[in-house]
């Protein structure tokens, strides 16, 4: 298992009774072994649970956010960041963001894998979740604070190991509409 949190758009808050083809549901981004905060931030518009589109569990262990309001929140960020690095970042994700083939009136997040990493109950984590959404305000501070220091990219390490910036983990750069979980199989790919 690659341990992903999967971010959809969706038309529709996913149900149990319909099928994510129902809800035109459309890959956004995926990102490995977290759920980075521009995930979170574009799920902050009245952030709620919902049913998996991915995993039949009966509890609700996903999270549906307005696209609008998500995507306003997160605009609102980076263009917050002073870091000249994240110009190209964030110019790529609101032109990703922006584009008509992808909006829907919900971004839709997928955890499970996520989840899976840890002992505690799955509902639990989600909620925890939802809450650290509904307060982002402090993270969102840290966060641009450590971001706005420029790093070099590339390997710097002594042992030849590519250096992580903060920059790296904001949950940029990762814009697709093919997902490892593709939730709409009748969808053409163009």
């Amino acid at each position: 298992m690659a341990n992903r949190s999967y971010l959809y758009a969706s038309n529709e808050v996913p149900t149990a009774d319909r099928t994510p083809a129902e809800r035109d549901m459309i890959g956004i981004a995926e990102w490995n072994y977290d759920i980075p905060i521009a995930f979170k931030l574009l799920l902050s518009g009245n952030p709620q649970p919902c049913n998996s589109s991915i995993w039949k569990c009966p509890e609700q262990i996903a999270i549906a956010g307005d696209y609008e309001a998500g995507f306003e929140r997160l605009s609102d960020f980076l263009n917050r960041i002073s870091n000249v690095d994240a110009r190209p970042l964030a110019s790529e994700a609101d032109a990703f963001l922006r584009s008509e083939k992808n909006r829907r009136r919900f971004f839709v997040l997928e955890c499970g894998e996520i989840f899976e990493m840890h002992d505690q109950p799955l509902l639990e984590q989600n909620e925890a979740l939802i809450h650290s959404i509904l307060n982002l305000e402090a993270e969102e501070k840290t966060t641009r604070e450590k971001v706005s220091v420029s790093m070099p990219a590339g390997p710097s390490s002594r042992h030849g190991k590519r250096v992580v910036r903060p920059i790296d983990r904001l949950g940029l750069g990762n814009w697709s509409n093919t997902l490892y979980f593709d939730l709409n199989p009748q969808r053409k790919i163009s």
